[in-house]
């Protein structure tokens, strides 16, 4: 019993002494260990849990700069630029002598083209500079923001002076290379860095950058010399064993690059354990890649870097379910895993799964909230739903808090451009961070902006920038519509000859190569041209599905269906010449065969908002009025925002099914996300008439056929409607109109007869 009793007081007296020291614990204990682990984290790149870290710290001590600075570098590190800048911007507010903050803020502004930015650049390196004047860095980002700012003699001057001071101080030399080779003196710069290279004869940096400097000049054998020298000091140095292995697979040597690679991925460094795995996969060699990152995965899954090149391997070769596998075993390791949840829900909206992705970005947001790549992925997902207007939303506030995330942006700007906002198209491009002003994909989008907006002088300067950096096939496009526009018919036939030449499958190229010949008024000529292109590409889906629809167009029929079922036959999974081909068939009034086309397709991909709503009008026009429906609910259910699905199922409740009160509001929500479609007026004003409210009928039925918009039948609605309001005189007019379009239309001769017996019966 005594024994008992002494071992409960010595659980009592530890559970005392652990909460003495629990106790103990102040919230300057528990500041510093969050900045020490956030720091640690911050060194191994593990940027999600030291911004954790360091956000913590901030709730301790909210009146301190440094966790500010620190949480705004790896703000920075993880690509959120915007909040990066806002916490150091903070830091700054809150003491405007802290160094660190300040010169990371006038580096960041030094990349700006704007005069305003520079200056204030300068100003927060000035600020610096009175604090810490003979720091280094300081020196070099004065350095850097008079180069920026126009003042290169000036950038020179202190950059030497701070040679003198620092012998050894590499920025410093590289930066007065470039500064002399701005003023194109070769000479000057390579014996600046070879200056740098003797006095650290042991350090492997100078070399690095005296073998950059050979490698932008061209001088390929000098840059290996330098870096075989780095090797020989340091032979786990990772930049300097990738710049040889890229040298050497650009020769052609592939078993000395192989060997260099492995050798890459051996080096401490994790960040370089994948580099074989990406040259094998750069190879083509895709089973042997994915080999060596699913024995990496497995010697070490904590290693994010490697489980994400093994997700997007999986991806390259079709092995979805085994990416998601990966994924959901990292998120069941750690539910906070930003980046696994980030990455399973793009899979998961890749994969039309639209709840699901739905539900792991909003887990990221919740943690992150300032996630610009969630964002990003959201809008995927809404634009999958047929929410249009949200996805829009979505990919602003990607670009909001992420500036740099250049997919985004471009994928925003292109949304802008088919809403005819060409004008917020071209300043949202404009507003891109400067590192990314000569992206190929930014320059060709910023070209379709500057045409949109029929400003073809800068659009001509965007074309001839963009080719002086890559004679791409979309640039050289672009190049021949501007020629097309210009009446020069030769060059932009050149041109758009090439674009074919670098991509076959180039669809617009060939789209404008043919209506060259439409434009000397030569059509057979633009058939030929298409037709021929056609032959010589005859595995190539997107061709043979562009052919048949201009074959299509030209009233080739048996050519077009031809067309079609070569490109199924080149790639049975291809959607868009199945639907085609149903289209053809339909309109042929082959709608068995049609139908049959596209429940084969709906096997394969039963989600398929298009051929959902394009079997439905099928069943709509063979009178099978209930399966139209359920069909049209069932492409509804996956995108919410279809207009056309929405304004057809409208119209069939009401013109079939007898249920205009549903009908109705389904053609206010079409009115909604489309408020300028003629077909969507039609459909409303329709509603109305059903609903005995013929004066919103007539308003809506007016607009609907009007000018290009009229057809027979909306004519038909619109006499009808005349008619219930009392207005006779119309409604005879509009009939008239209705039977000169179409005399044929069916429901022409009741309405005539209504008003004949009318007229007949009155006084």
């Amino acid at each position: 019993m005594k024994m008992k009793l002494k071992f409960v007081r010595c659980i009592l007296a530890l559970a005392a002494l652990l909460l003495s020291a629990s106790c103990k614990r102040t919230p300057e204990a528990r500041f510093a260990r969050f900045m020490a682990t956030g720091q640690r984290h911050f060194e191994q790149k593990d940027y999600a849990r030291a911004i954790l870290d360091f956000q913590n710290a901030v709730k301790l001590a909210p009146n301190n700069p440094e966790p500010y600075y620190r949480l705004g570098l790896a703000h920075l590190e993880s690509g959120n630029f915007r909040a990066g800048v806002a916490h150091l911007m903070k830091a700054t507010e809150l003491n405007p002598r802290h160094v660190g903050a300040q010169l990371k803020l006038a580096q960041l502004m030094a990349t700006s083209r704007r005069q305003d930015i520079l200056e204030e650049a300068a100003k927060r390196a000035q600020a610096a500079f009175a604090v810490a004047p003979e720091d280094a860095a300081v020196l070099n980002t004065l350095a850097l923001t008079e180069l920026r700012l126009g003042k290169p003699e000036d950038a020179q001057k202190r950059l030497e002076q701070t040679l003198e001071k620092f012998p050894g101080e590499l920025n410093a030399s590289v930066m007065l290379a470039k500064v002399k080779l701005a003023q194109k003196d070769l000479a000057g710069a390579e014996a600046v860095l070879k200056q740098a290279a003797a006095r650290a004869p042991k350090s492997p940096e100078p070399a690095l950058a005296l073998s950059d400097f050979y490698l932008a000049q061209g001088r390929t054998s000098d840059a290996e010399v330098q870096l075989a020298r780095v090797l020989e000091i340091d032979p786990n140095h990772g930049p300097a064993l990738l710049r040889l292995a890229e040298l050497r697979l650009r020769a052609g040597h592939k078993d000395e690059a192989a060997s260099l690679f492995r050798r890459l991925a051996s080096v401490p460094d994790r960040n370089y354990r994948p580099a074989y795995a990406l040259f094998l996969l750069s190879e083509g060699k895709a089973t042997e890649a994915v080999a060596e990152l699913e024995r990496l995965h497995r010697a070490d899954p904590s290693d994010r870097n490697v489980r994400s090149r093994l997700v997007a391997a999986y991806l390259a070769v079709n092995r979805a379910a085994d990416a998601q596998k990966v994924l959901d075993e990292a998120i069941k390791r750690n539910a906070r895993d930003t980046q696994a949840l980030l990455q399973r829900g793009a899979l998961l909206a890749r994969m039309g799964k639209w709840q699901e992705a739905e539900q792991d970005l909003v887990k990221v947001l919740r943690i992150d909230p300032e996630s610009g790549e969630a964002h990003y992925h959201l809008a995927v997902v809404r634009r999958g739903q047929g929410e249009a207007a949200t996805a829009r939303q979505e990919l602003a506030e990607a670009v909001r808090l992420n500036p740099s995330l250049l997919a985004a942006r471009l994928e925003l700007a292109g949304m802008l451009l088919r809403e005819n906002s060409a004008r917020a198209a071209l300043d949202l491009l404009d507003q891109a961070p400067a590192s990314q002003k000569n992206d190929i994909h930014l320059l060709v989008t910023r070209n379709s902006a500057l045409m949109a907006l029929g400003d073809y002088v800068k659009a001509r300067e965007g074309v001839k920038q963009g080719l002086a950096i890559a004679r791409t096939s979309e640039l050289l496009t672009q190049d021949g519509n501007l020629r097309l526009l210009a009446k020069d018919l030769a060059g932009a036939r050149k041109s758009l000859e090439e674009a074919l030449e670098r991509n076959p499958e180039n669809v617009a190229a060939l789209d404008l190569l043919a209506s060259s010949f439409v434009l000397e008024k030569q059509p057979e000529a633009a058939v030929a041209r298409v037709r021929k292109h056609a032959q010589a590409h005859p595995k190539s889906a997107a061709v043979q599905t562009f052919a048949g629809e201009w074959l299509w167009k030209s009233g080739r029929a048996a050519e077009a269906r031809a067309a079609f079922v070569a490109a199924r036959a080149a790639d049975p999974k291809a959607v868009q010449p199945a639907l085609r081909l149903a289209q053809v068939d339909a309109a042929e009034g082959k709608l068995d065969s049609a139908r049959g086309i596209l429940n084969e397709l709906l096997k394969t991909e039963p989600r398929h908002a298009e051929a959902l709503a394009l079997l439905a009008a099928l069943e709509h026009q063979a009178g099978n009025y209930q399966a139209a429906a359920e069909a049209y609910r069932r492409a509804l259910d996956i995108q919410p925002g279809n207009v056309l699905a929405l304004n057809n199922l409208a119209f069939l409740l009401v013109e079939n099914l007898g249920r205009p009160d549903e009908g109705l509001q389904l053609a206010q929500k079409a009115k909604e996300l489309a408020p300028e479609s003629a077909a969507v007026d039609d459909t409303l004003g329709w509603a109305y008439y059903h609903k005995g409210l013929y004066g919103s009928a007539v308003q809506h039925l007016e607009r609907a056929a009007s000018g290009p918009n009229a057809t027979a039948l909306r004519k038909y609605h619109l006499a009808m409607a005349y008619w219930k309001a009392g207005e006779p005189a119309k409604a005879r007019l509009a009939l008239a109109e209705a039977r000169r379009l179409d005399p044929r239309l069916p429901q022409l001769s009741a309405a005539a007869e209504l008003m004949s017996a009318a007229r007949r019966s009155s006084p």
